[in-house]
């Protein structure tokens, strides 16, 4: 007989006795010794603790050793999946900085590309070339003044006809 055969009696036998036990002790009457000559209860006693406990427990004990080897194998397997997914992640992280300085390097030439084609007599003499950043002219401050409106008042002296008109100043 097997292990999962006699567990499965001893499971039947005790549901048996659980279920019938109580009549079984009504129809013994006041003689409770007879109750140990029970065949439900003398399975238990003799198969229950000797025989099937101990194979369960050694039962477990393999399968324990299994899972545990098992386990052990499947940890080695994400172990060995992990390198290989890192690795694969720094070479493609590696390839995508690389295309992009590459565009970079690619912009900033095609940024500078019309220095290489003016001559370079030109650019060093515009570079050092002084520029007049906000400073006019006198010709744009004359134009200025003409389009802009003006107050005038006739300047007049006792003895001198008014001959012209003079804008106002006004002195602080």
């Amino acid at each position: 007989m097997g292990l999962w055969t006699a567990g499965n009696q001893l499971a039947a036998k005790a549901r048996s006795l659980l279920q019938n036990g109580e009549a079984y002790l009504r129809t013994l009457g006041p003689s409770i010794a007879d109750f140990m000559y029970n065949p439900d209860l003398l399975y238990i006693v003799t198969n229950g603790p000797n025989l099937v406990f101990e194979g369960y427990k050694s039962t477990m004990d393999i399968y324990m050793q299994i899972v545990i080897s098992s386990s052990a194998s499947a940890n080695n397997l994400q172990l060995v999946l992990l390198a290989a997914e890192g690795g694969v992640l720094c070479l493609l992280c590696v390839a995508w900085v690389w295309l992009l300085l590459r565009a970079v390097a690619e912009r900033r030439y095609q940024m500078y590309q019309i220095l290489m084609v003016v001559p370079g007599g030109l650019v060093r003499r515009m570079a050092t070339q002084r520029q007049r950043l906000g400073d006019e002219s006198e010709d744009e401050e004359d134009e200025r003044m003409l389009t802009a409106p003006t107050l005038t008042a006739q300047v007049t002296k006792s003895s001198q006809p008014v001959t012209k008109s003079q804008p106002i100043c006004m002195k602080s």
